[in-house]
C-alpha cells in the first residue's frame, strides 16, 4: 500500500509537472522551443504556432482583417481638452491605444486630448491586422491652414508602393507620416512603407492648428501576379546589392566596375521573356525569325520574341499599358500615345531617343541595367546565379541550344522565381550604354546619354562565359536581331 501511495503521489506531480510547462499542449523540439501548429501555456512559440506566456511564435500565419471599422466621435470641431469617445463596430474583442502626435498616451474607449495635433486611436485583437482611426485637435489660439492635405493613391496601396502627399495651402508646412498612428517618417511629403498598415500625413506651420489627411491603407504585395493579358510577374523587393564582378572573376570584361547599387523601390519584373504570343497579340504582327520549327515537345507561341528594337519594345509597353488600364511608361514628343509617335524607325532617330519616363506612371517600361542585375542575381554574388561555373540547368547557350531560341521557362528558375535570366534571348534595358561609377549609387538609371542601349542576359548563340551575371552588351536601339528579346517590369 505504501508504494501504491508513493507512486500515485509521482505521477501526480510529474502530470502537475508537464502541464505546467505547457508540454501536454504541443509538440516540443529538443530546444524546448514549440514546434509548428500548436499552442503552449510557456516557452517559446513555434514556427506557424502561438506561443502563450513564453512569447508569440516567429512564423505566425497570416493575419485576419478585423470585421469592424474603428471611428471616433466627434470627429471634426475637435479643441484641446474635448473629451473623444472611440467606437468599434465588429464583434472581436479588441484593446485600444490612444496617441497623440505618434506618442502613446491613453488607453480605454475615452480619451480628453491635451494638445493641439493629430490624436489617433488603435484597435487591435490577437491575430488580427489592427485598424486606426485620426482626428485633428485644434487650439482655438492658432491659426487654421488655408490648404487641405491628401495622399495619392485612391485610399489604397501596396508595400513598396512611394507614396505622394499634396498640401493644396500656401503656408511653408512640414510632414509627419504616421502608421497606425506611430510616427514613421518626417520633413518629406513622400513616404515609402515597408509594412501593412494604415498610413496618414499630418502638416503643420508654426501658429497654425496641423492637418491630418485621410487614411491610406497600405496592404502586403502579392509575391506573383497575373495580369489580364497572361503577363506573368514575380515581385522584387527594394535592396542593396553589388553590381559588377570582382578582378578574381574568370572572362570578366573591364567595364564591369564593381560598386554598390541601391534600390529603393520594390517591383514587378516578368518571370519569363515575353514571348511571340504575347507579343502578337499586342502588336497584331510576330517579326521573329525563329517562327516556326520548334524544339520536340515545345510550343512554338511560347518561345521568345526576337527581331524587336529598342523602339518596338517602348511601343509594345505603352499598348500593353493602355490595354490593361495601366497609365503609359513612356512619351516622346510629350505623348504617351503610340498612334501619335509615328512609324518605328528603322535607323537612329533623335526624337525617340528622346523618350522620358513619365514620373508616377503605373504601366510596363524595361528594367534599368541596377534593376535587371539586381534580378538576375537573386541574391547571389558568384558568376552565375546558379554558383561559379554554368551548367545545362543554368540556361540556353550555344552548347545545348541546337542554335534556336526555346519555349520559355524550361530552365531552373533563380532564387526569386524568374526564369531564363542566363540566356535564350538577350534582353534590352532602359539604360544608355555608359562606363560604371565606381562610388555607391541609389536608383540609378545609366548614363545620361549615348549611341547604344543596354542588352543583358546574353543568348542561344552566346558561350558560357558570356552569360556571366555581370556581363554587359550593347546593341543600337533602331535594330532587331534574331538573338535580342525583352522582359517587363512595372511598379
Amino acid at each position: 500500500m505504501k508504494n501504491k501511495i508513493l507512486l500515485a503521489a509521482f505521477v501526480a506531480a510529474l502530470v502537475f509537472g508537464i502541464t505546467s510547462c505547457g508540454w501536454l499542449h504541443g509538440p516540443w523540439d529538443s530546444s524546448g522551443k514549440g514546434t509548428s501548429g500548436n499552442n503552449g501555456t510557456g516557452g517559446s512559440g513555434g514556427t506557424g504556432g502561438k506561443g502563450g506566456t513564453g512569447g508569440s511564435g516567429s512564423g505566425s500565419s497570416e493575419l485576419l482583417t478585423l470585421s469592424g471599422e474603428i471611428t471616433i466621435s466627434p470627429s471634426t470641431g475637435i479643441n484641446i481638452n474635448t473629451e473623444l469617445t472611440a467606437t468599434y463596430s465588429g464583434s472581436e474583442i479588441v484593446t485600444y491605444q490612444w496617441k497623440e502626435d505618434g506618442v502613446n498616451k491613453s488607453t480605454g474607449t475615452k480619451y480628453t486630448p491635451k494638445k493641439a495635433g493629430s490624436c489617433s486611436v488603435t484597435v487591435s485583437a490577437e491575430g488580427y491586422h489592427s485598424k486606426t482611426a485620426t482626428v485633428d485637435v485644434n487650439d482655438p489660439s492658432l491659426l487654421t491652414l488655408s490648404g487641405n492635405i491628401s495622399i495619392g493613391g485612391g485610399g489604397s496601396a501596396t508595400v513598396g508602393t512611394e507614396l505622394t502627399a499634396t498640401y493644396s495651402g500656401s503656408e511653408t508646412v512640414t510632414y509627419r507620416w504616421e502608421k497606425d498612428g506611430t510616427t514613421v517618417g518626417t520633413n518629406s511629403n513622400k513616404y515609402t512603407p515597408t509594412e501593412a498598415g494604415s498610413y496618414t500625413v499630418t502638416v503643420s506651420a508654426s501658429g497654425y492648428n496641423s492637418k491630418t489627411s485621410a487614411a491610406v491603407v497600405v496592404s502586403a504585395a502579392l509575391a506573383e501576379i497575373t495580369s489580364a493579358n497572361g503577363i506573368v510577374l514575380r515581385l522584387i523587393s527594394a535592396g542593396t546589392f553589388t553590381m559588377g564582378s570582382p578582378a578574381s572573376e574568370p572572362n570578366r570584361d573591364s567595364g564591369e566596375t564593381q560598386h554598390q547599387v541601391t534600390l529603393t523601390k520594390s517591383f514587378y519584373m516578368g518571370k519569363y521573356q515575353v514571348t511571340q504570343e504575347q507579343y502578337q497579340a499586342v502588336m497584331e504582327s510576330n517579326p521573329s525569325s525563329f517562327s516556326s520549327s520548334p524544339q520536340a515537345g515545345e510550343t512554338q507561341g511560347k518561345r521568345p520574341v526576337e527581331m524587336v528594337s529598342w523602339y518596338d519594345a517602348l511601343v509594345f509597353c505603352n499598348k500593353l499599358s493602355v490595354m490593361e488600364g495601366l497609365s503609359p511608361a513612356y512619351s516622346i514628343s510629350g505623348s504617351t500615345d503610340p498612334t501619335v509617335w509615328g512609324a518605328v524607325p528603322t535607323s537612329n532617330d533623335g526624337t525617340w531617343n528622346a523618350a522620358l519616363i513619365v514620373a508616377g506612371s503605373t504601366g510596363y517600361r524595361l528594367p534599368t541595367e541596377a534593376q535587371w542585375e539586381y534580378a538576375c542575381r537573386a541574391g547571389t554574388t558568384t558568376a552565375y546565379n546558379t554558383g561559379d561555373t554554368i551548367s545545362d540547368s543554368t540556361g540556353w547557350y550555344s552548347s545545348n541550344s541546337g542554335s534556336k531560341t526555346h519555349e520559355v521557362g524550361k530552365k531552373s528558375a533563380n532564387a526569386w522565381g524568374l526564369y531564363d535570366m542566363h540566356g535564350n534571348v538577350y534582353e534590352w534595358c532602359w539604360d544608355w550604354y555608359g562606363t560604371y561609377p565606381s562610388t555607391s549609387q541609389t536608383d540609378p538609371m545609366g548614363a545620361s546619354s549615348g549611341t547604344n542601349r543596354v542588352v543583358r542576359g546574353q543568348s542561344w548563340i552566346h558561350s558560357a562565359d558570356n552569360l556571366r551575371s555581370a556581363r554587359r552588351g550593347l546593341d543600337n536601339p533602331y535594330s532587331g536581331y534574331y538573338y535580342i528579346g525583352f522582359r517587363l517590369v512595372r511598379p
